[in-house]
């Protein structure tokens, strides 16, 4: 009786360490450093896009309005295609990447070439937020791409799954196992008593 009791009682003891908690494991961002940029305006404050890079490809239409400020637009609608995903949404400014400030929608035009630079900056650092039908979000920018280096490059942000953790057993599994385990030790008990009875 006393080897059962002993091995019921580190089947539970197992089962309750089995329940540790799981910490959420955060996705992060990946970037596809784009190779190609082209900005055209289309008149009436409509811009057509196009963009390329390693991973990634889109097209489309920045609509906009003046902010007031000489060659400074806001970007207040977007529609076209990201990898084939229409583009459903542009994010109100300042909300995603919430980590690095958020998109500031702002679009530039003429844009700029600094020295080093390949390409002309029709974007800021902050970029423009949207999302595509499945629901990937992006962030498409304008700046350094490797912290340091003098040379701006187009880049799209990408937010990254965040690994599921493993799943716990619920605390009514546990209440389950536990009173079956204690069924069983007092259906042993009572067996045992019956055997000394019946001597």
């Amino acid at each position: 009786m006393k080897k059962l009791t002993l091995a019921l009682s580190i089947a539970i003891v197992a089962g309750l360490s089995s329940t540790a908690a799981f910490a959420d494991q955060a996705g992060g961002y990946s970037n596809d450093m784009l190779t190609s940029f082209t900005l055209t305006d289309a008149g009436s404050g409509n811009f057509d896009f196009s963009f390329s890079g390693p991973s990634d490809s889109g097209s489309g239409v920045f609509a906009t309005s003046l902010t007031g400020t000489a060659g400074e637009y806001m970007i207040t609608g977007m529609s076209g295609t990201v990898d084939g995903a229409a583009i459903t949404s542009l994010f109100p400014a300042g909300t995603f990447p919430v980590e690095f400030g958020g998109g500031d929608n702002l679009l530039f035009n003429p844009g700029v070439i600094d020295p080093g630079d390949a390409l002309a900056s029709y974007l800021d650092l902050s970029g423009v937020s949207f999302e595509v039908a499945g629901g990937t979000d992006y962030n498409l920018y304008y700046g350094q791409f490797v912290t340091g280096d003098p040379v701006d490059v187009y880049d799209l942000l990408t937010p990254t799954p965040a690994t599921d953790p493993a799943p716990a057993p619920e605390p009514e599994s546990l209440t389950l196992l536990g009173t079956g385990m204690l069924a069983l030790l007092g259906a042993a008990a009572m067996r045992r008593r019956q055997q000394a009875v019946a001597v």
